[in-house]
């Protein structure tokens, strides 16, 4: 019998510090294979493609204007304080 081969992911782990902010602000909106942040769903709920996203996590920075949007989501809990580093 073959060995199964490990999953490859993109999000495996998470990118860096704004990636895991992001994942314990939203917690039910974790991927259930990494319980990484579903960057889809953020990107739907902001408005902006997914690549976007995925620039913010891979630079750790974002806009000021999504920062602000990022707090006003009602299914998470977090204050623009908490991402007032990330902000570029």
């Amino acid at each position: 019998m073959a060995a199964a081969k490990k999953r490859k992911g993109r999000w495996s782990a998470p990118m860096g510090e704004l990636h895991i902010l992001l994942a314990r602000a939203f917690p039910k909106r974790r991927t259930q294979s990494y319980a990484v942040l579903d960057v889809a769903w953020l990107a739907k709920k902001l408005k902006v493609t997914d690549e976007g996203v995925y620039t913010w996590l891979r630079e750790n920075k974002l806009p000021y204007k999504r920062a602000l949007a990022i707090c006003e989501i009602d299914e998470g809990s977090i204050d623009i304080k908490k991402l007032m580093p990330f902000v570029k």
